[in-house]
């Protein structure tokens, strides 16, 4: 007999034991409750590429380092970092010549379903190139690239500014 079924008031040795459905749910709760905080941290480090990259990048301003730490840095690039997280933000310089920033971290699905839904706006089209490449579509001077690679350790999501016209 098992533990849970001895603290369930499962007597029987033999044939199924009957849970409550209040167990069953606890025990559910119980499991995910050690998943979550993962999940959360997967969704969060997007969150923290949408709002510190993409959205600055797409407005025509300076990416968001807010509450970060600035770990590195040199003529072309920074990297920052916030304190017990398992993202980093990486961005161009002001003075280099090619504009960019990325989140390098876990990613999950979230992806996918922002790529499948900027590409049925019509604001963004795939480019045919490796790492997954969308390119922006709307009126925005120069257009912008967001760069999908899956081969990187940690995954990166990385905005680019390009010398393209709209």
């Amino acid at each position: 007999m098992t533990e849970m079924a001895r603290n369930s008031g499962c007597k029987t040795l033999i044939g199924p034991c009957s849970f409550s459905v209040a167990t069953a749910v606890g025990m559910m709760l119980a499991t995910m409750g050690a998943v979550a905080p993962a999940l959360a941290q997967v969704e969060d480090t997007f969150a923290q590429f949408e709002a510190r990259c993409l959205t600055p990048m797409v407005e025509v301003r300076d990416s968001d380092t807010l509450g970060l730490t600035l770990m590195a840095a040199d003529a072309v690039q920074e990297t920052w970092m916030e304190e017990l997280r398992e993202w980093q933000l990486v961005r161009s310089t002001p003075e280099a010549v090619v504009q960019f920033c990325a989140v390098f971290g876990p990613f999950g699905a979230e992806v996918d379903a922002w790529a499948e839904a900027a590409r049925a706006s019509g604001d963004w089209i795939r480019i045919d190139r490796t790492p997954e490449t969308l390119q922006s579509t709307f009126l925005r001077e120069p257009r912008i690239e967001v760069e999908i690679d899956r081969t990187a350790m940690p995954t990166s999501l990385t905005v680019i500014e390009t010398n393209l016209e709209s």
